[in-house]
């Protein structure tokens, strides 16, 4: 079971969680850890994993989110409301995927 990190460099379940930063890099997930972190995380590091697609919901629980490394996986697809929720978000690393940077560009950004 996933528990909401609190504390400092606590290991939450799977990731590695720092207060307001949780690191989930090199874990091969292939999914986005959804519900499991607190509301009020600035950083979330999913590098290095297995993700094909983000889907529509999975960044709903994170509103101060400001940074969000997605590079190394094998992303092809993010649905075009992913991000509407990441208001605060200030820095986005999708480097080293499989995506179409002209689709995306027309229905994400």
């Amino acid at each position: 079971m996933v528990e909401v990190c609190q504390g400092n460099a606590v290991l939450c379940g799977i990731c590695i969680c720092r207060i307001k930063h949780v690191d989930c890099s090199g874990l091969e997930l292939q999914s986005v850890p959804r519900n499991s972190y607190s509301s009020d995380t600035e950083t979330l590091n999913l590098s290095n994993n297995n993700i094909i697609e983000i889907k529509e919901h999975d960044f709903d629980t994170y509103p101060a989110m400001k940074f969000l490394f997605l590079d190394h996986n094998q992303l092809r697809t993010i649905h075009n409301k992913a991000l509407l929720s990441l208001r605060n978000l200030t820095y986005l690393d999708l480097s080293r995927n499989d995506l179409n940077i002209q689709v995306l560009e027309k229905s994400v950004f």
